[in-house]
């Protein structure tokens, strides 16, 4: 096979529609993904739009984690589509492997952002499956296969009513039954890409297609593994068979998977105590498994390897989900109780044995004194996890076991509080807790009602009788003596619901819509009384940031004040305030997202790289002018008087006949009056803003004339006989991010130094730096330039002491 401008060197893969090859593209030597549609289909005017459409989607579609196209075409009646080469394969191929709870969110996490980003453009993608995953050298997830999305809001004429289209495995129930589909349709589809990812096999399974999409419509959503049931409310979310009950867009999902990921790092952890609870039923085979389990957490640390620490604590991890989740199975994964450190396998199976003999005898002594009816009661034991807080210690981990502070928490209990355990897990926080209590507090009444019940009386051991007569076993993980009995401790787990409580108030700027403790039931109010503790407080408010920040509660009241962020949004300006007389320069906020940059056209700007912008920024609407510039003057008491205009006017005409030094000391000084980051772009975020998502060298189309002022070319109004001159700001049109003059007028001062080549330059938007260079980059070309140098890709190295009059700045602001 043969295209054109392409070097085919081998099959990647087949599909029924297409297959995809490695090519070189001969251009500029980059190897891309060639897909070509097949021959037998290519004369079917049906399929061949569907197969062109994806181009023109993902064409519309830049975003780091959707698939990138270089290229579209057609050749002796084969399409074909020239697309990012991605070599670490697809998500099927990574499941092989296997992938750990966090490897998931982070690709889920990095698919909910291009849905949110492709449904934002009007487009939903309709075949999310594993396939359709595929993962950059950096191991990102990149979302491809457009080829069955269609617009949400407009009917393309390719799709007709009652059609299905997709993978039956991971089709969302409206689309199985033909109906309409949104964005929330491909949500469902990436959650059952989630639960596949957590549980290696698909949530639903069936011989036919037809039974497969019944089962998506009617069966019930399954649970995860124990080691996962963390996840179950987000997969119960996702999965929701009616769409309104879902997860409502990948933004919502993205806050969602935020909440989680603090609760997926590994913290440094404790064992203190098998707290009795009423809350959760294992039988007896599984509370001999945990506290086995307990029994090894004290001990393996007088031999078990420093390396192994790790892998106890993923071990202690998965125990505590399977206990929390409340699961009616009780099955234990049994590798979380055999594995051991290198080398002590031998040692830690004599411990194990051991304990476990010695356990079966204290059990058989111990149901025969507390043995109730199976029917009424039931004996349960709940891992409880201390955070301790400690980035410093450098203790082995023998003496932390040693050193635990024997302090047992208040037995809070309340049928309410039943998940609270696992929603503290799942919050995402930007300071961990000294502690994190072990259920919800209770208002002040109850408390009171529960620090009158006399304490228990010492012959009855280790059973608690509640208040409807159930046993509760309570044994409680410390270093105390051998001579403790099991009363004395339980005695002691009562001794904290006596604390004092103590008033926390909570204020911000500017003043929060709403305030919430989260790890509590009661809702807040100012001056809420609290018992000591850590409590995590989210504050929220519309077109800000929402802020969660844990606070503690200790021996007196609190009283906190916070600075909530605007939240900008794509295509918002805003204008800082400098003083009562004047303003620094309106500000335009820019989209996250990636693109090519270079051309093939210009030796300079090769080779093409794609690059990624990672967050959003702020960019100056117009170059900085003359008015800009005097207040800085002005504020900075400037003896000498501002740049030379060469009489073309100064006010709302761009600055020119300005050293690079002298455009950073601007931005300083407006960093310093504002308490914002300002600074000049650097050539890759110039270059993104100056593209404004479009592939060619001009935002605008080719053969537009009148877009921009230079002297040959583009019929500039300010480009004479014998000479030419700068505009006033904005006479021109603005590009599709609203920003003026990025061709054109005055080339644009950047912080990198320059080169002559992009070889080795980074895929990401840092600027080039070189030690002691003495040239930067100027971009976008100037008022004396002809239309080709005022190109996207255009730029030029320039003595940083120049001063031109084709020469100024624009500003970025960080947010």
């Amino acid at each position: 096979m043969q295209i054109p401008g392409f070097q085919i060197t081998r099959k990647i893969s087949q599909g029924g529609m297409s297959s995809v090859y490695l090519a070189i593209q001969q251009s500029i030597g980059r190897e891309v993904a060639l897909k070509v549609m097949s021959p037998t289909l290519a004369q079917d005017a049906h399929f061949s739009e569907r197969f062109q459409r994806e181009a023109t989607i993902v064409g519309q579609l830049s975003h780091p984690n959707i698939i990138s196209i270089y290229d579209i075409g057609k050749h002796h009646g084969l399409n074909y589509i020239a697309m990012d080469y991605l070599a670490k394969g697809s998500l099927s191929q990574k499941m092989r492997n296997g992938l750990s709870g966090l490897e998931a969110v982070k690709i889920l996490k990095q698919l909910a952002s291009a849905l949110a980003h492709a449904h934002h453009c009007g487009y939903v993608h309709r075949d999310i499956k594993p396939e359709n995953i595929l993962f950059r050298a950096d191991d990102n997830a990149v979302l491809s296969d457009f080829g069955v999305a269609k617009a949400i809001k407009q009917n393309l004429g390719v799709t007709h009513a009652g059609t299905v289209l997709g993978t039956p495995n991971y089709m969302s129930p409206e689309q199985a039954k033909g109906q309409p589909c949104d964005g929330r349709s491909d949500l469902y589809s990436l959650g059952v890409v989630f639960f596949e990812m957590l549980c290696g096999k698909l949530p639903y399974q069936a011989e036919e297609a037809v039974a497969i999409a019944i089962k998506h419509l009617t069966a019930p959503i399954p649970k995860l593994p124990p080691q996962h049931a963390l996840f179950q409310p987000l997969i119960d979310e996702l999965l929701a068979k009616n769409p309104d009950e879902r997860i409502q867009s990948g933004e919502e999902l993205i806050e969602r998977i935020e909440l989680l990921e603090t609760g997926l790092k590994t913290p440094k952890i404790s064992y203190k105590s098998l707290a009795a609870s009423g809350e959760f039923k294992l039988g007896l085979f599984q509370r001999l498994q945990a506290l086995v389990f307990v029994a090894w957490q004290k001990l393996t640390p007088l031999f078990i390897s420093e390396n192994s620490q790790q892998e106890k604590l993923q071990q202690a991890s998965r125990y505590t989900t399977a206990i929390n989740a409340n699961q009616d199975s009780g099955v234990f994964e049994e590798h979380a109780l055999t594995h051991s450190a290198p080398g002590k396998s031998h040692n830690l199976a004599i411990l194990l044995s051991a304990s476990l003999f010695i356990l079966l005898g204290f059990f058989a002594y111990q149901n025969s004194f507390t043995e109730v009816s199976a029917e009424t009661s039931s004996l349960n034991d709940a891992a409880e996890l201390v955070i301790e807080q400690d980035a410093n210690d450098k203790e082995s981990l023998a003496d932390k076991s040693s050193n635990i502070e024997q302090k047992p928490k208040a037995q809070l209990a309340s049928a309410e509080q039943e998940n609270m355990s696992e929603r503290l897990a799942a919050l995402n926080v930007d300071q961990e807790p000294t502690l994190i209590l072990n259920g919800a507090l209770e208002n002040d009444s109850k408390m009171r009602q529960e620090t009158a019940e006399p304490s228990l009386s010492k012959q009855r051991a280790a059973t608690n009788l509640n208040q409807e007569g159930k046993a509760t076993f309570a044994l409680l993980n410390s270093e105390q003596k051998q001579s403790s009995t099991l009363s004395e401790q339980s005695s002691e787990v009562n001794t904290e619901a006596q604390a004092a409580s103590y008033p926390l108030t909570i204020r911000s700027t500017p003043a929060a819509d709403r305030i919430r403790i989260l790890n509590i039931k009661p809702k807040y109010y100012a001056g809420i009384e609290l018992v000591a503790g850590s409590y995590l407080v989210e504050l929220s408010k519309a077109n800000y940031k929402t802020l969660k920040r844990w606070v503690r509660v200790s021996d007196k009241g609190v009283s906190r004040r916070f600075t909530l962020s605007k939240q900008y949004q794509q295509g918002e300006t805003f204008t800082d305030t400098l003083n009562e007389y004047s303003s620094a320069p309106e500000m335009v906020v820019v989209p996250s997202g990636s693109f090519s940059m270079g051309s093939k056209l210009d030796s300079n700007s090769l080779p093409i790289r794609q690059v990624i912008i990672d967050k959003s920024f702020a960019v100056s609407r117009y170059e900085i002018s003359f008015a800009d510039y005097q207040v800085y003057l002005d504020d900075k008491k400037v003896t000498q008087s501002a740049p030379n205009d060469q009489g073309w006017g100064k006010g709302n005409r761009p600055i020119i006949n300005i050293s690079w030094q002298e455009a950073v000391d601007y931005t300083q000084w407006l960093s310093e009056k504002t308490g914002r980051k300002y600074r000049l772009l650097s050539e890759a975020e110039w270059e993104y803003v100056a593209r404004a998502n479009h592939a060619g060298s001009y935002w605008w189309p080719q053969n537009s004339r009148r877009m921009a002022n230079c002297r040959r070319g583009c019929n500039s109004d300010f480009a004479k006989l014998f000479g030419t001159q700068t505009s006033p700001l904005g006479y021109y049109p603005a590009n599709p991010f609203g920003i003026y003059d990025t061709a054109g007028n005055v080339s644009e001062w950047v912080l990198d130094c320059h080169t002559d080549h992009y070889l080795g330059a980074k895929a990401n938007a840092e600027p080039r730096l070189i030690p002691a260079c003495t040239e930067r980059t100027v971009r976008g070309g100037s008022h004396g330039d002809s239309i080709e140098k005022i190109s996207s890709h255009s730029r030029q190295g320039v003595d940083m002491e120049t001063r031109s009059n084709k020469i100024g700045f624009r500003i970025l602001a960080e947010i």
